[in-house]
């Protein structure tokens, strides 16, 4: 399993409440109000700040399945990244933030929270600090996002060695935003949608051509779409390949899952600045062209 460093930007229409405020507020009041439980699973959300950074640790307790364990005391956490226990944590996801420019990274592998899981929480709780922060509801253009930033030349490094596309994936999280790429109306209560389009060997044998189908993956990873892949072959005659993007496309590193737990064994959540994971996370999004 891998782990992957998928560059992000946080865009913030407010002027009023900026992002960079609410990661502040909340890194300073070591808020737990973005926690919450069902019957598979507890979800705890820290949010952390230093000179350069602002970061976030989810960390994803499941009460069946897990990979590593955590001694709780109070609202701390020491994790243990072998064996299991009362309370094991199956996974954990980083949000990484240079603070010059809110860019930076959201760490996690394939069964791992979604990126677009993670935007729609961390949303919800902007509005909701929104409110108690200005004692006022929030405005129509008060709005904020998570969006990937990926180059062209990525794309294109996983498109060149094909002449010939033969379909592309893609799945939805929401109706609203599948509606934008379908000509025909979208079940509203519809939370997933896969839509598949067969291209049947559509020449990209010229610049021109492979550049047109990164700039349509583009817009498709902007749109916050999941499990994004194309079906590319070299001839005619021979056999497809199917390559996945969101994730491998576009990360800016990638980690083997096992150096990863290796990274968090031993942290104590409330020293998270002070682990080995944040500095290399950090080293990363301050120095890589994407997000420094």
């Amino acid at each position: 399993m891998k782990v992957y460093c998928t560059p992000v930007e946080i865009v913030c229409t407010s002027g009023r409440y900026s992002a960079s405020t609410f990661l502040s507020e909340n890194a300073a009041a070591k808020t737990e109000d973005m926690d919450y439980s069902n019957t598979d699973k507890d979800v705890i959300f820290r949010f952390y700040e230093n000179k350069n950074i602002f970061s976030c640790v989810i960390l994803t307790i499941k009460k069946a399945k897990s990979y590593c364990s955590a001694n709780k005391l109070k609202t701390d956490f020491s994790l243990v990244t072998h064996g299991t226990g009362g309370k094991s944590i199956s996974e954990t996801n980083l949000l990484v933030i240079n603070k010059k420019n809110l860019k930076g990274v959201y760490v996690h592998n394939e069964g791992s929270m979604p990126l677009t899981i993670f935007e729609g929480k961390l949303r919800a709780f902007y509005y909701s600090s929104l409110r108690t922060s200005l004692s006022t509801s929030k405005k129509r253009d008060e709005v904020i996002s998570l969006s990937r930033l990926i180059e062209n030349n990525t794309l294109m490094d996983k498109i060149k060695k094909y002449s010939f596309v033969d379909e592309i994936n893609v799945s939805f999280s929401n109706s609203t935003t599948a509606s934008r790429f379908l000509n025909s109306s979208v079940y509203n209560k519809t939370k997933t949608i896969r839509v598949t389009m067969r291209t049947n060997n559509l020449p990209i044998k010229t610049i021109r051509q492979k550049g047109d189908l990164a700039k349509y993956l583009n817009s498709l990873v902007n749109a916050s779409a999941n499990n994004i892949s194309f079906k590319g072959r070299e001839t005619v005659s021979s056999e497809g390949e199917t390559v996945a993007l969101v994730d491998k496309a576009c990360s800016i590193e990638t980690l083997d899952h096992d150096d990863y737990l290796s990274m968090l064994n031993g942290i104590k959540l409330s020293e998270f600045v002070k682990s080995k994971v944040f500095d290399e996370m950090k080293k990363l999004v301050l120095s890589n062209k994407l997000t420094k």
